[in-house]
């Protein structure tokens, strides 16, 4: 499906500044109904349907915290933090606050299934800055999938590219793009190796 549309700059005497979609209360069914309606009728071994990347929001900081509470996310993302470190740490990305990072929520079928980060002070990192050319036009990201049955199912290479297409690459700016996985973690490091 294609929707186009035009964005105004104001509304009712006030400027507009951002603009967020949602999804109608059917669209998780009519997605099943289109993901279907594809498998009868094309031989695939597999079949994924993913709806969309949505800005972080201050609603989402409990499941965040969940997230992070997990032992599969722990492991690589440690620290088993409070609500108020939670809080403290993604707020300032939700408000703006830290102009120097995108936080972002990972939706599959209209379902939130993990967190993605972009940020863009590479350059103040001597670790990050030694392995790009041109450091003050790159970006870095971060992410983690928060629900279990969802790893090792090959989403992570195709959800980066989506990133990085729709947003990292979207500034005309950015030149590169870092991600500085734990040396240990074999499954990232393979998720990585495949987007190129």
């Amino acid at each position: 499906a294609l929707f186009v549309g035009t964005v105004r700059d104001e509304d009712e005497g006030r400027a507009v500044t951002a603009l967020d979609y949602s999804a109608h209360p059917s669209a998780v069914e009519a997605l099943r109904r289109a993901v279907a309606a594809v498998a009868a009728s094309h031989p695939v071994r597999a079949l994924a349907a993913v709806h969309r990347v949505g800005p972080l929001a201050i609603g989402d900081l409990a499941l965040m915290r969940e997230w992070l509470h997990r032992p599969h996310v722990a492991r690589w993302w440690p620290g088993w933090p409070s609500a108020e470190q939670v809080a403290a740490r993604y707020t300032p990305l939700i408000t703006g606050a830290d102009p120097a990072a995108r936080a972002y929520i990972i939706e599959c079928s209209v379902r939130p299934i993990g967190y993605i980060q972009c940020y863009f002070d590479v350059a103040a990192s001597a670790v990050l800055r030694q392995h790009l050319e041109d450091a003050e036009h790159s970006a870095g990201i971060d992410l983690f999938i928060g629900e279990l049955q969802l790893i090792h199912r090959g989403l992570g290479p195709r959800i980066i590219r989506e990133f990085l297409r729709a947003v990292v690459f979207a500034d005309p700016a950015i030149t590169s793009c870092i991600i500085d996985p734990a040396h240990n973690n074999h499954a990232a490091i393979r998720a990585y190796e495949k987007v190129g």
